[in-house]
């Protein structure tokens, strides 16, 4: 057992029975699980104001896309700089799916993992677009960026009181579910959701400010022709 794993089973181990009877997979809270919900099923709404960007079949240039792309910020600079031409909507839709999935997996009471993830958008192709799925990770989208995005939203939502949505809000749903030590318990969100189920770490997980400041540059436009669909 790491550091982690130890720290997370020691705080566990200090609730009282009623406390640990009431989390899901024996360490996230009910109302950490309501918070990371919200979040995912409210950022996902977020992308259809992105949506005029880009039109079909042609990219859109990184410099465009930065300040409007809902929530680019939680990408890499260097995976949004890979194709010099710019943004495909299907990079942006694929990158979406993953909030949405995210979303689906906590509403069935699930632990939203990469693996998860991409599994609940290859099932369900009745409500995800497998093919633009599929473009967002060949450009070098991962599902750990929502993921990542998402519990670190929530968290400033818990902290700060509003990032992109407002605690007071939803603040009777949110607190008329069992109080936990684990309700703030973020740093072990990434670890159980990406280090321990598999997922690829990043050593910085966003907002990355050079995606948010990033003015920078056109690229050629003979390049090889790419399909979005």
């Amino acid at each position: 057992m790491d550091g982690w794993d130890a720290g997370i089973s020691t705080d566990v181990a200090a609730l009282t029975p009623q406390q640990r009877s009431l989390l899901l997979d024996g360490w996230m809270s009910p109302r950490m699980k309501k918070m990371l919900h919200l979040t995912a099923e409210l950022e996902q709404g977020g992308f259809d104001d992105s949506a005029h960007l880009f039109r079909r079949g042609e990219p859109t240039a990184l410099a465009e896309c930065c300040g409007s792309f809902h929530r680019l910020e939680y990408i890499p600079l260097a995976v949004l700089q890979r194709d010099p031409r710019g943004i495909f909507r299907s990079f942006h839709d694929g990158y979406a799916f993953c909030f949405g999935a995210i979303a689906a997996l906590l509403g069935r009471n699930q632990i939203p993992t990469p693996g998860r993830i991409e599994e609940e958008i290859v099932v369900n192709s009745h409500r995800y677009d497998y093919r633009k799925f599929r473009f967002y990770l060949d450009k070098g989208g991962r599902t750990e960026f929502a993921l990542y995005a998402v519990i670190q939203i929530t968290q400033n939502v818990m902290v700060n009181g509003d990032d992109g949505w407002e605690y007071d809000m939803f603040q009777s749903d949110i607190e008329a579910l069992p109080a936990s030590p684990m309700d703030r318990r973020f740093e072990a969100a990434r670890f159980m959701c990406v280090e321990r189920s598999g997922g690829v770490v990043q050593e910085r997980t966003g907002p990355f400010r050079e995606v948010t400041l990033y003015e920078g540059g056109g690229g050629d436009e003979s390049e090889e022709e790419d399909h979005d669909y």
